[in-house]
């Protein structure tokens, strides 16, 4: 069927935003048998290089991409026989072409590699792959009565947004827990809020609100929509809730307090439920701490890669924003830096919040922090250390 939609043919792999380092050049082999791509690899790939590589069909198409800390290792070990019955090997009996790029360490091929696989999408990296609309905003709304909820954007009128977050069950479950522990409402279609200060004239016979309130009877609701509450009390409530999604433990420690006490007197479908409670809550939080994490994730950051190249990374709200070679001072880096600290943020303040196609690579970048400590050949400098900056000798650890 592949007649009825032609596909274009691979041709290499386009302009690259993190090509600070220079020209990039790309390089192919072509045989007809995979016995030949073999023997042609082992002749002109090259040693010791890090980079990105493609793999191509008889048909021209591109099918799979990768990153290797060693280009040569990693494409001849496509054809070894132990990997000849895994994918690996089912690869390399698939490719007729291989394409590769060289960078100058494990970290640019990286990027380069999320960057070519969300421009490309070949067929074997994507299959499966969540697309961005299983992504979500975490939003604390506006208005009196906020509460939490998942939206698909960003609205200007909310109180606060977090994200992109993953759309799972399991993070839905734990924003209904936080509105459950901190008792904000969470109705379908919330009326609006009627707090005892508000006059309100009622008929004879007429309830304060829409029918009563399932959620207030049980206690896991303050019940602003038939004036349960004072508009103090949900106010504190609300920044209960704020000061806990910004990592306050307390609520945590109370959950597990409120659970071992039920336990120990043997109301056990209490403790399950606090439990569950307890789980979801430090589930959502910890995604938050990692998003803050990510927001303050300001500097260089220099690898030296393995044939002797070093090279700066700039980092604003965990994105790499630029990559250049090490110049001979730390003036340049550092002036663009700075201008991007110093630039006004179009986002109302305490809004933590990329756009789709930004998550990736905050989130690689953040994996990439946490696997790879700064020790010899991986440094951070932040611009409180830029005006003590001095070029340091690679044998010694230095830290962020």
């Amino acid at each position: 069927m592949g007649w009825l939609f032609p596909t274009a043919a691979f041709s290499g792999f386009g302009p690259s935003a993190f090509h600070g380092w220079g020209t990039s050049r790309a390089t192919c082999v072509t045989a007809g048998t995979t016995k030949t791509l073999q023997k042609r690899l082992a002749e002109i790939c090259p040693r010791g290089q890090a980079g990105v590589y493609a793999l191509v069909n008889g048909r021209g198409e591109l099918f799979y991409l990768g990153k290797a800390k060693c280009l040569r290792t990693r494409l001849l070990g496509y054809f070894t026989p132990s990997s000849r019955r895994e994918k690996s090997g089912r690869l390399a009996r698939l490719a007729r072409s291989i394409w590769w790029e060289t960078v100058p360490d494990e970290f640019g091929a990286l990027l380069r590699e999320l960057e070519l696989i969300r421009r490309m999408a070949p067929t074997f990296n994507v299959k499966g792959m969540p697309e961005d609309r299983h992504r979500f905003f975490l939003e604390m709304t506006g208005g009196s009565a906020p509460y939490l909820r998942a939206v698909r954007q960003v609205r200007h009128g909310a109180r606060r947004h977090w994200g992109p977050l993953p759309w799972t069950r399991r993070m839905r479950e734990a924003i209904r827990s936080v509105n459950l522990h901190f008792r904000l409402r969470e109705c379908p279609r919330p009326h609006p809020p009627m707090f005892p200060a508000k006059t309100v004239l009622l008929m004879p016979g007429q309830s304060t609100g829409p029918g009563g309130c399932m959620r207030h009877s049980l206690g896991l609701c303050l019940a602003p929509c038939i004036a349960g509450a004072s508009r103090q009390a949900y106010g504190e409530a609300v920044e209960s809730c704020l000061r806990f999604l910004a990592g306050e433990s307390a609520p945590l420690q109370a959950l597990e307090r409120d659970m071992l006490a039920a336990a120990a007197e043997t109301d056990f479908e209490r403790a399950v439920t606090l439990r569950d409670r307890m789980r979801q809550m430090k589930y959502l939080q910890a995604h938050l701490g990692r998003l803050e994490a990510a927001w303050q994730l300001h500097g260089v950051h220099a690898v030296l890669g393995p044939s002797g190249v070093e090279t700066w990374y700039l980092l604003h709200r965990g994105r790499v924003v630029e990559t250049l070679q090490r110049p001979k001072q730390a003036t340049q880096a550092l002036r663009r830096l700075r201008g991007l600290l110093e630039s006004k943020e179009c986002l109302p303040e305490g809004w933590r919040v990329w756009q789709l196609d930004q998550i990736d690579q905050v989130l690689l970048v953040m994996s990439w922090m946490k696997n790879n400590p700064l020790t010899v050949g991986r440094r951070l400098w932040t611009c409180d250390q830029a005006d003590a900056w001095m070029p340091g000798d690679w044998t010694q650890t230095e830290s962020a």
